[in-house]
């Protein structure tokens, strides 16, 4: 079997391109019954968000390439966009490259906002998803389960998220850096456009009681305030409302400054506590010379966005490390994928062990006394342990060895040593059949191998 990853994210495609890739939830099972009709495709998990629409699948050796192209076609028609323009932003990622890219996805690393954690869940969400309708198999659902914990261990050791990108989230944090707990602090807002919404949301959400919001146009301030929990004051009454806060965020398209020197000197008197001015507007809404004034400290855009720069080359850093270590978590999906080479020869032999199992069980139980309830339970449990621990180290072996020419010349010999063809043979039409990897069942019976036990080359076999 083979992994594919196929699709597009904002890296390889502008937004007018992404705005039209995309699946609405409602779409999704219609969209697997699709993709899993064609006999290239076995396993299938859609990853779709608002900067990626990505398809994850299994194709077996012998139609791999017919399942690249029928991907290629899929989205094609899918979206509605002529071959030529939608297949230059699309990217094909085969087997090791899959597997890696998936990893680096649900890490963050891949994302337009280095290490952001949401994607984590939008990966998991779609994967169960395909899980929920049934379009997922052996190898996507191990390998998606590994990528998402290692993403969640990513998170929790580096903890990429404690180093924000954003600027008002920076100043949130530089605000905490200053006073602590922010929630026994009155805090001022000043501006109620986009940045002083997210200002707002941040202040609300670090639980600060003595919230206010000043705007020039007070309908906007009201609205703000109803949707956070603030108070919204007069914009005339700004300088006032900041003599008594600790911090005032500002964010206005003000030409002039709104706070100036004169007009807080005035105001602040001789106060002593500090006041924080986080100043994100531009131009300044604040009197740089205000800064020094006593307790007055002021930040403006340039000294937030140098945070921002900061932060970003640790979370390079960190990314960077992250990524070393997905290199392990590859090779070891690798190594397990090689095990599966040894499964139909491991799941032939417990098949055909268990069959002698039943034929012995029920020799035994035609020729002793009527058993009670407990006794035959015990006699079936002790000889299943017999046949359990007399093939655990041929078991063993193929899996140690599986993926290499000593696995391969150890299972040829095994399948010729015990006669399992038969048993292969019932496996391999069962997973014909159904699509699927079932729990392996014996033949009712084996005409060739009925009664014969596993004993030594040097012993003779008894029937």
């Amino acid at each position: 079997m083979h992994l594919l990853a196929v699709g597009l994210n904002h890296r390889t495609a502008p937004v007018e391109i992404r705005e039209r890739c995309t699946f609405q939830p409602e779409q999704l099972p219609e969209v697997y019954r699709t993709l899993l009709t064609h006999r290239s495709l076995v396993e299938a998990v859609i990853v779709a968000t608002c900067n990626r629409t990505e398809l994850y699948l299994v194709t077996d050796r012998r139609t791999m390439k017919a399942a690249e192209e029928e991907a290629l076609s899929f989205m094609v028609r899918r979206f509605r966009l002529p071959a030529d323009g939608l297949r230059p932003h699309l990217v094909v990622l085969r087997d090791r490259e899959a597997v890696r890219h998936l990893f680096r996805v649900a890490a963050g690393l891949d994302s337009m906002v280095l290490g952001e954690t949401e994607i984590l869940g939008q990966v998991r969400e779609a994967w169960e998803t395909a899980r929920a309708h049934r379009a997922t198999g052996k190898l996507l659902n191990v390998l998606f389960q590994r990528a998402i914990a290692f993403a969640k261990r990513a998170h929790t050791t580096w903890r990429v998220n404690d180093r924000p990108l954003s600027v008002p989230y920076v100043a949130i944090g530089l605000a905490r850096t200053f006073f602590g707990d922010l929630a026994s602090k009155r805090v001022l807002v000043v501006g109620a456009g986009e940045t002083g919404r997210l200002l707002l949301r941040h202040f609300a959400d670090q639980g600060v009681r003595a919230l206010f919001i000043a705007n020039r146009t007070p309908e906007r301030a009201e609205e703000l305030a109803r949707r956070f929990g603030a108070k919204a004051v007069p914009f005339a009454r700004r300088v006032e409302i900041a003599r008594e806060a600790d911090v005032v965020a500002t964010a206005t398209s003000a030409p002039e400054p709104i706070f100036t020197r004169p007009a807080l000197e005035a105001a602040l008197g001789r106060r002593e506590r500090p006041l924080l001015f986080l100043d994100l507007a531009v131009p300044r809404d604040v009197d740089p010379a205000l800064h020094g004034l006593g307790q007055v400290f002021v930040y403006d855009i340039d000294d937030l966005q140098g945070i921002v720069e900061e932060n970003l080359a640790e979370r390079r850093r960190i990314a960077a490390a992250i990524e070393r270590t997905i290199d392990g978590e590859v090779a070891a999906y690798e190594r397990w994928l090689e095990t599966l080479d040894a499964v139909p020869v491991i799941a032939a032999l417990q098949a055909k062990g268990m069959a002698l199992q039943a034929e012995t069980m029920e020799s035994l139980l035609r020729k002793l006394p009527p058993l009670d309830e407990r006794s035959r339970r015990l006699l079936e449990k002790h000889t299943k342990n017999l046949v359990n621990r007399l093939l655990q180290d041929a078991v063993l072996y193929l899996k140690e060895t599986a993926g290499t020419r000593e696995g391969r010349a150890a299972q040829a010999a095994i399948v010729q040593s015990f006669r399992l063809e038969p048993y292969l043979a019932v496996r391999s039409g069962s997973e014909e059949e159904t699509g699927e990897r079932p729990a392996p069942e014996a033949p009712r019976r084996d005409p060739r191998v009925g009664g014969v036990r596993l004993v030594r080359r040097s012993e003779p076999a008894t029937t």
